[in-house]
């Protein structure tokens, strides 16, 4: 079949709106797409100015020798064996991770190429083609024999969105925008796939980021409109904060039961994804949005070591803020919050957003030596921080 013949089939019948036949036409031709090879599926990656071209550097490194763990091969120079070895574990181990927590069966064998980069390098680029034989190759680079931290997780995102543009089974595929250049049909799934596969990132770094609810408490009513045909603002971050606040309100299985549900209804224009979604949770998805309110005590916190120890101090207390009113000051230790302890900035602020708008939520902070135990009625966190602060200081 033709890439000519996929466009006679596909583009007419996808201009057709938020039908469910054409979304199944998509969704046939995407699933079989790896096989037949009828249009390229790329994936990109860029970090920061994107200056040192990974694909090139792969091909000027020498290879001493290579280790296999299970699904994933890493290949290396010679001196970065125990390198090596310690990636090629990390990853075969986390393809049962992505499984339990995402319901995601990454669908591709994985290879790790080793690249040494200039210490000075300012940031990197790659691109992939989706192949027949499921195997998708990447390079690491490594800087001062290290891995650059920050890689590996990328990797990580992009092996989880291709597991569910171009999955094994059927029933765990999510329809994918077709763009070229500047012609693009949407799909309305870019919010999902996109955040998906950043918290399996942040799963494999084990470090969730704090700002994510943030993030989803700014822009979040917009995600639905997000899409490859479109430029692409930062938000990554919010996808993955609502990934996050729909396991927290709704189970850990509920990505999963939305993936099913989607791989069921492709119906195209995001109506497939919303029809999912209200299955899956009861709730209209662009009301759910627009209604999402992250709980807020008014604090700016930090993640500290004392004696030894991981804390979170706060640094800063907004006026008008139930802290505020609370008597918390900038310098005391979150010492625990909701009756669980807290050693991170992100551990708390994923226990904030288990919390809701006006709830009375436990806390212990820790000012001297002394721990001094407070209930904090929380309230929404506002869009715009800085807004706030001058209504504030007027109210003042």
């Amino acid at each position: 079949m033709s890439r000519c013949l996929f466009l006679l089939l596909a583009l007419p019948a996808l201009q057709l709106t938020g039908c469910r036949p054409a979304g199944e036409l998509h969704a046939w031709l995407q699933y079989h797409n790896i096989k037949w090879r009828l249009v390229k599926t790329v994936m990109t990656m860029s970090v920061g100015d994107g200056s040192v071209d990974l694909r090139r550097a792969m091909k000027e490194e020498t290879y001493a020798g290579s280790v296999t763990s299970g699904r994933v091969t890493v290949e290396y120079p010679a001196g970065l064996s125990s390198i090596a070895e310690d990636l090629a574990k990390k990853f075969d181990t986390f393809y049962p991770v992505v499984k339990e927590q995402l319901g995601i069966n990454w669908s591709f064998d994985l290879v790790l190429k080793l690249v040494q980069v200039d210490p000075e390098a300012s940031g990197f680029r790659y691109s992939i083609k989706l192949s027949r034989d499921r195997r998708l190759v990447f390079p690491m680079p490594v800087i001062r024999e290290r891995p650059v931290s920050y890689w590996a997780p990328i990797v990580a995102h992009e092996v989880t969105e291709a597991s569910m543009i171009a999955p094994k089974a059927r029933n765990g595929l999510v329809l994918d925008d077709i763009f070229s250049g500047s012609f693009c049909l949407p799909t309305g799934t870019r919010w999902f796939r996109d955040g998906v596969s950043d918290y399996a990132a942040h799963l494999f770094h084990g470090k969730p980021p704090a700002r994510v609810y943030e993030e989803l408490n700014r822009v979040g009513d917009m995600l639905t409109s997000w899409s490859n045909c479109k430029h692409q603002p930062d938000w990554y971050d919010a996808a993955c904060g609502l990934v996050f606040e729909i396991k927290n309100r709704f189970g850990e299985d509920a990505i999963a039961t939305m993936i099913s549900e989607l791989s069921h209804d492709s119906a195209p224009d995001g109506l497939g994804l919303a029809r999912a979604f209200r299955r899956t949770t009861g709730l209209d998805l662009d009301e759910f949005l627009k209604s999402y309110q992250t709980p807020w005590a008014g604090w700016t916190v930090r993640d500290e070591t004392v004696d030894g120890k991981n804390c979170v101090k706060i640094v800063a207390i907004y006026p008008a803020t139930p802290a505020k009113r609370r008597g918390v000051a900038a310098g005391d230790i979150v010492a625990s919050f909701a009756g669980k302890p807290v050693t991170s900035a992100a551990e708390l602020a994923h226990s904030l957003a288990r919390q809701r708008p006006w709830e009375m939520a436990p806390v212990e902070v820790c000012r001297g030596g002394k721990l001094i135990p407070m209930r904090l009625k929380l309230i929404p966190m506002p869009p715009d921080i800085r807004l706030f602060l001058r209504l504030s200081q007027v109210g003042s």
